[in-house]
């Protein structure tokens, strides 16, 4: 079958037309900012929206990659509206399956526990980091709040957090369940190697290096095929959708296969910190909240 498609540009435009067009005459400009990764880029927004750096934090700025998708604001008179598009449901377990697979490859080649962690929960190109969705085991097991390396310096008693001791818990012995499955793929990472590298005739310890990447594409191949590797990346994908049902406000649209295209939501009350509340779910980068 063939995954639905859609714009997403187009979904946000509709909601919330962007102003400030080539041939407009509304008065507005746009303006695009350029830089590398902490340069001040998202600063600069918050002096434009004069948010608040420690009880509203909004955008989220950090020393690392925070800013990872396309951010549209308007400044306007009215009612505060928003509108969030989301990756489609078969990105998202491609991206999935190539997290699974780079902590297994990880784990094999003998790394220390928290670099598989990291392998399993932050692609390698950053853009999608399981970490903020289903939370960070090396934060959960604290019962004090502390902060990641990657996160927001700016991390204050004054912002809240939404998970409690018991949410806490029941994650972590999620992502413990998770780490048990890679743990038994590598096992079988292990054997279909071995395996694979005597069906060729070659002795790993002395092979070329065209020949492991030859064995490593072959058993990757196979490890990727594999009924327990399915399993595990189709119950975190039903974890990750889990998270959508903490949405108590706004309105979601869905595809025709059920996932999530687009949330909206307008504040009519003009309630500021609600409205910043809610958006921060989709955008904030603050590590006792992950999950």
């Amino acid at each position: 079958m063939s995954p639905s498609s859609y714009d997403p540009w187009k979904s946000r435009e509709d909601f919330i037309p962007l102003p400030g067009g080539k041939n407009s005459s509304d008065g507005y400009a746009r303006v695009l900012f350029v830089g590398t990764t902490g340069a001040g880029k998202t600063t600069i927004v918050r002096q434009l929206l004069g948010t608040d750096p420690e009880c509203e934090r909004f955008p989220s700025i950090s020393a690392a990659k925070t800013t990872i998708c396309d951010i549209e604001i308007v400044l306007d008179n009215g009612h505060f509206k928003a509108v969030v598009t989301f990756i489609p449901r078969e990105c998202i377990r491609q991206y999935i399956a190539e997290c699974v697979l780079s902590s297994v490859i990880t784990k094999y080649e003998g790394a220390p526990k928290p670099d598989v962690f990291r392998r399993f929960l932050e692609h390698s190109e950053q853009r999608f980091r399981l970490s903020y969705i289903l939370g960070n085991p090396i934060l959960l097991e604290k019962s004090e709040t502390e902060e990641l390396e990657d996160d927001d310096s700016e991390a204050t008693s004054k912002y809240e957090q939404e998970i409690n001791e018991t949410e806490r818990k029941r994650r972590l012995d999620s992502l413990n369940k998770y780490f048990d499955s890679i743990s038994r793929l590598t096992d079988e990472y292990k054997l279909i190697m071995k395996n694979t590298a005597h069906e060729l005739d070659i002795v790993l310890e002395k092979a070329s290096p065209e020949d492991q990447v030859t064995i490593q594409e072959i058993v990757d191949d196979h490890v990727t095929m594999m009924d327990e590797f399915h399993r595990l990346v189709d119950e975190i994908i039903d974890d990750v959708e889990s998270r959508f049902d903490l949405l108590s406000k706004g309105e979601i649209a869905r595809g025709r296969d059920g996932w999530p295209i687009q949330w909206t939501y307008e504040d009519k009350n003009s309630d500021r910190s609600e409205f910043i509340r809610l958006v921060n779910k989709f955008s904030s980068n603050y590590a006792p909240n992950f999950g």
